[in-house]
């Protein structure tokens, strides 16, 4: 009893949380100016932090079939092979420049040359708008990864590849969700295979029974997402903005304190991120997703079946004509696209059990598939560590260079 006690405690806590962020509550400034010096990059833009470090950065906005406007960003070199880089549940692009350019792969691969484009799934810090919904509407959040897959991977593809102009194709580097959007996009519409060069999964998932965070599954268990739904809440977790100061002045006091709240959720690796960044980390995320999405990802941890969202069976039958939600099949997946695959032995998300699963399965279909575990690597690990750049960066832009020359 005790436990369920803390537990409904904690939820109370996560809610008010996201209560304050929507705004429907205002608290005032309570703190003191920081002791410690704030990063500047807390507070500046995505193209503000890149343009600080010396590189181009430009804004784009692409459309999607269904009418959400996605906000891209760019490190533009015209004459270089284009790169996306997709985030994760709950994050933004920002996610690939909180560390210093030696340190990130946004940086390492511009000054290898290649046209890099920052994508963000609908719903998030910068893709909230839509040609005819209103952001304040339910409907604008009535989406999961579902939509993201089959909506938001390839219109981000299409409209990086017509704007650079020079290569016929792309190469998608996801995080954690970006994988699994890209997993799910590929089963459905195999054909976007034709616009990549290969595809770089790091934290992939397509299933999450196995995760061993029990702090999240215990949340999702007591139906953490239907306690935003009971209070009307379609978003969850979105870019803190009524308590921003309050959050980058809480990390920049005690970095190695909110540390400490990310290694709770995504798992433990003591000594992998730069504490110094932590303020500049508290003043971007989260990015924020739906409700709707959250309830997709309850869905996951309870069955491991990588499927559409299961909207009960009259929901179903109304948006996919049968009574249990369509299976995205691996077997469609295009058998000549390579891919290589990162993983953690300490990634409490992208659990080394499933991610086994998922190896075993992609090949037996796909062609090539490389797979490296990382020793002591937890699920930010591949976009936040201190040494992704040996780990990861330099062995994948080695074979990035052989995909985009034919090799």
């Amino acid at each position: 009893f005790f436990l369920f006690v803390m537990k409904v405690v904690v939820i109370f806590l996560v809610f008010v949380f996201s209560v304050c962020n929507a705004e429907i509550l205002e608290e005032p400034n309570l703190y003191e100016p920081s002791r410690t010096p704030i990063d500047a990059d807390a507070n500046r833009t995505m193209c503000e932090i890149i343009q600080s470090k010396g590189y181009p950065c430009q804004e784009y906005y692409a459309t999607t079939e269904d009418g959400y406007i996605l906000g891209m960003f760019r490190m533009p070199q015209p004459n270089g092979a284009p790169v996306l880089l997709q985030h994760g549940l709950l994050d933004s692009s920002f996610t690939w420049v909180l560390n210093y350019p030696e340190q990130s792969f946004p940086y390492i691969l511009f000054e290898l040359g290649y046209d890099v484009w920052f994508g963000n799934n609908r719903g998030n810090t910068y893709s909230k708008n839509h040609t005819t919904l209103s952001v304040d509407s339910s409907e604008f959040w009535q989406f999961s990864w579902d939509e993201m897959a089959i909506y938001d991977f390839p219109t981000q593809i299409e409209y990086a590849l017509k704007t650079n102009g020079n290569y016929p194709k792309i190469v998608y580097i996801g995080h954690s969700e970006g994988t699994t959007q890209a997993f799910a996009g590929l089963t459905v519409n195999s054909s976007i295979a034709d616009n990549l060069y290969g595809f770089v999964g790091l934290g992939p998932v397509i299933s999450v029974t196995h995760m061993t965070n029990l702090w999240l599954k215990d949340l999702l268990d007591l139906g953490l997402p239907w306690l935003w739904n009971l209070f009307g809440l379609n978003q969850f977790l979105p870019t803190p903005v009524e308590l921003h100061s309050e959050f980058v002045w809480a990390c920049a006091e005690c970095p190695i304190c909110c540390n400490e709240v990310i290694e709770l959720i995504c798992g433990r690796h003591h000594g992998a991120f730069n504490n110094s960044r932590m303020d500049v980390m508290s003043g971007h995320e989260p990015g924020g997703t739906s409700v709707q999405n959250i309830h997709h990802w309850e869905q996951m941890v309870k069955n491991p079946t990588f499927q559409m969202l299961n909207l009960g069976r009259a929901g179903n039958n109304e948006k996919y004509g049968q009574n249990s939600p369509p299976v995205y099949d691996l077997n469609l997946l295009p058998k000549t696209l390579p891919m290589m695959l990162y993983s953690g032995s300490h990634d409490e998300l992208a659990d080394p059990k499933d991610v086994q699963n998922l190896v075993d399965q992609l090949r037996s279909i796909v062609q090539s598939v490389y797979w490296k575990e990382i020793d002591k690597y937890a699920h930010l690990d591949y976009v936040w560590a201190l040494d992704a750049p040996d780990q990861i960066y330099i062995e994948v832009t080695n074979v990035m260079r052989d995909w985009v020359e034919g090799i």
